[in-house]
């Protein structure tokens, strides 16, 4: 049952994006992850956060491999290996989200408020780290809302990432609390 809510949040968190535009999905897309992290090891709540990131990366940046073949003459079997690889390793990152989403089940108030700023302290590591991967950030699934990313005139889209995330996070609480609590 935890497989399938880490996958349904990587389809969720790839139909937020403007390619599919189910921008609204983005608010409730990591909600199956955090209820599938709660009172797992350490390592299987890792592998379930890069399992929905592997998922995610592959729906959303399936370009690449379309990329890497026609514009840089790469056979589309080598390609899809980039692909595969390039998804892994940012896949990492929802990997780390869902750990830290796992330690800190215990602390509502560090889990509330604190998921949203490790999710987009980890896009701002993913963006600078080594040669950087700015792409992707849940943030970029509210751009139809032109009133509500007026926010990133102040804060850039790690602030709207940070709205969406808090969403999830607040959703996820209020399941978790009807259900028996946060804790």
């Amino acid at each position: 049952m935890s497989l399938l809510l880490s996958g349904a949040s990587g389809v969720l968190l790839t139909l937020g994006f403007p390619k599919i535009g189910l921008h609204s999905l983005a608010w409730v897309s990591l909600l199956p992850l955090l209820l599938a992290v709660r009172d797992r090891t350490g390592r299987e709540a890792f592998g379930l956060g890069w399992f929905c990131g592997l998922i995610h990366y592959l729906g959303t940046l399936y370009w690449i491999t379309i990329a890497v073949h026609q514009f840089g003459g790469v056979p589309q079997s080598l390609a899809i290996v980039v692909l595969v690889l390039l998804c892994g390793y940012v896949a990492l990152y929802v990997g780390v989200f869902a750990l830290v989403a796992r330690t800190w089940q215990a602390h509502p108030w560090w889990w509330v408020m604190g998921l949203p700023g490790v999710w987009v302290a980890l896009e701002l590591i993913r963006a600078h780290l080594i040669t950087g991967f700015p792409w992707a950030n849940l943030g970029y699934t509210q751009t139809p809302l032109e009133p509500l990313i007026q926010v990133a005139d102040l804060t850039g889209v790690y602030g709207v990432s940070w709205l969406v995330v808090l969403s999830s996070a607040v959703l996820t609480a209020l399941v978790r609390r009807s259900r028996g609590g946060l804790a």
